[in-house]
């Protein structure tokens, strides 16, 4: 009898081993070559698998033939009642799950594992002392130089990722008018957050004050001031025309066709380059740069070891292992304590890594729950002062009350 038990016992472990799945929802899956994983997410469903037998992962490519992309299909898993266990997307897109009974507060599960990353990354993802989500590889939103135009127009441009002002910029961008090209773009006909609104941390603007991200505070004089020049730059010809109809793609092909002195892309491909943050303004500390990065959401599945084993995946995606390979053969940038991004034949990222980690992040709200929503309000009331059809004081009274009600 105690033998039919225990045969009985093993088949009900057994059973209740193999019934742990979990799934992955990412976009994308790089490969990871000259390793013994074929890719990216292969990596840590292996290692998960053979860290606790009888689990099973599932990887769910929202690029692969889902059209609508990622959105599309996490909403069609969460109608149907399918949460994935980990979502694994741009913090600009995971940052709505940033909510208790949503995403599991990662210090109750990998606390010690959450030690290796930096604080400038995971103090963005944790609210209201809850840990939402594992930072994965970033990228920087510096301000590209096209050095070969510099020198041509005669311009001695400062040491790469060293602050720098908004007087020497101007200086730059004297020069280049008189040889009939642009000082940067300013661009509104596709969403300009947080491109073109890296500007306004020249100036001192802050969209949020003191961690509130309840309410946008733009009324200003540092938001008059960065509006004022913004007018001047299109006024006087510093940037090309119809700013509120150029669309990101359009900034990035006239800056290959050489045409443009800085720019938030690489300024052309066949050109020397050097990267920046943004110029300041007199009296202004030089502000950060927006950083877009991987962000790994364990979901609250609301049992206990489902949500340690999506824990320990949400982890093991972006870890030391991985964030090393990625910044050694493509230049990413590691968001884990001691990776170098390294300087690589044809890839300058190593200028924005140093950027980034020596001013910091500019806070545009993207690791808020309400950023998806709060992100686009901006655009039509942008175009309209772009265009001239409102001022710089209609445009922060209409903004302001418009994204309050988004994020409210």
């Amino acid at each position: 009898m105690r033998r039919v038990f225990l045969i009985v016992l093993l088949a009900l472990v057994a059973f209740g081993l193999s019934a742990q799945k979990l799934t992955v929802l990412f976009e994308g899956n790089p490969p990871f070559i000259g390793q013994k994983w074929a890719t990216m997410y292969d990596r840590p469903k292996q290692i998960l698998e053979e860290r606790h037998p009888g689990v099973k992962v599932e990887l769910l490519d929202a690029t692969a033939g889902v059209q609508g992309g990622v959105n599309v299909m996490l909403e069609s898993l969460v109608a149907s009642g399918q949460t994935p266990n980990v979502v694994s997307v741009t913090v600009m897109r995971a940052s709505k799950f940033f909510k208790p009974g949503q995403a599991l507060d990662l210090k109750q599960y990998v606390p010690n594992d959450l030690k290796k990353w930096e604080p400038m990354f995971l103090d963005r993802v944790t609210k209201g002392g809850k840990v939402y989500a594992v930072p994965g590889t970033a990228g920087a939103l510096t301000l590209a130089v096209n050095l070969t135009l510099a020198e041509e127009v005669g311009w001695k441009a400062p040491p790469y990722a060293t602050a720098w002002t908004l007087d020497s910029f101007m200086e730059y961008a004297k020069l280049l008018k008189a040889k009939g090209k642009y000082a940067t773009v300013l661009f509104s006909g596709s969403n300009p957050i947080p491109y073109v609104t890296a500007w306004f941390a020249s100036f001192g603007v802050e969209f949020f004050k003191n961690g509130d991200y309840s309410k946008v505070t733009i009324d200003s004089p540092q938001t008059r001031k960065a509006l004022a020049w913004m007018r001047m730059m299109i006024d006087e010809g510093y940037v090309p025309p119809n700013a509120s109809q150029i669309i990101d793609d359009d900034s990035v092909a006239l800056s290959a066709a050489g045409n443009i002195g800085a720019n938030i892309w690489i300024a052309n491909p066949p050109a020397k380059t050097a990267y920046y943050p943004f110029p300041h303004a007199t009296g202004v500390k030089t502000g950060g740069v927006f950083s877009n990065y991987i962000a790994n959401v364990a979901m609250d599945k609301k049992d206990k070891k489902l949500n340690q084993l999506g824990a320990e995946l949400a982890v093991l995606i972006t870890d030391d292992v991985y964030q090393k390979y990625s910044a050694e053969t493509s230049g990413a940038i590691a968001t884990i304590k001691g990776i170098v991004t390294p300087k690589l034949p044809g890839n300058d990222n190593y200028q924005a890594a140093e950027v980034l980690k020596k001013f910091g992040l500019f806070d545009m709200g993207a690791e808020t729950a309400k950023y998806p929503v709060f992100r686009p309000v901006i655009q039509p009331f942008l175009s309209q002062f772009f265009d001239g059809v409102i001022d710089a004081e209609t445009f922060i009274k209409k903004y302001e009350a418009a994204a309050n009600e988004a994020l409210n």
